[in-house]
């Protein structure tokens, strides 16, 4: 197994640019009525290099409907040996991008009684990544999980 992680290219920003398409498996746990539900996700990440910015729409859609539509906005910190993104909008959060071919999200800070959420990405190969995203309620319990297999669809 150590030979395939030494392969494994470092994540970059160009990593995360262009359109991604997968399914979701999505898991409540049984504290809050367990059920699975899976559906279809599609992601596009652009990077303006110029003013190190960055914007990430997520879509997701079943039987043809769309059930969620999320659009982020961030600013790219590149300095020193970690780069990272500092999303604006109603998710005040981070993004790490680790040179093990991962990346890792979270909140900034977490305001008491705020439900939120974090998630660990790894790309398998260049065409294709798994993310792992866990919820979390205003207690701070976890409430279900969703795990993300996604191609390039550019």
């Amino acid at each position: 197994q150590d030979d395939l992680w030494e392969d494994r290219y470092p994540t970059s920003l160009l990593s995360l640019v262009g359109k991604w398409r997968g399914e979701t498996k999505s898991a409540r746990l049984p504290s809050v009525g367990a059920g699975i539900i899976s559906y279809n996700s599609s992601v596009s990440f652009l990077w303006q290099a110029a003013d190190d910015t960055v914007r990430e729409s997520f879509t997701a859609n079943k039987d043809g409907k769309i059930i969620d539509k999320i659009t982020s906005y961030g600013l790219v910190d590149d300095e020193g040996d970690l780069t990272a993104i500092g999303w604006g909008g109603p998710e005040q959060r981070s993004s790490f991008l680790l040179n093990c071919g991962s990346y890792a999200s979270a909140p900034l800070s977490i305001p008491p009684g705020t439900p939120w959420w974090c998630e660990f990405s790894c790309y398998i190969n260049e065409r294709c990544r798994r993310r792992i995203r866990r919820l979390f309620d205003k207690e701070g319990n976890a409430v279900s999980h969703s795990i993300i297999t996604e191609n390039r669809a550019d």
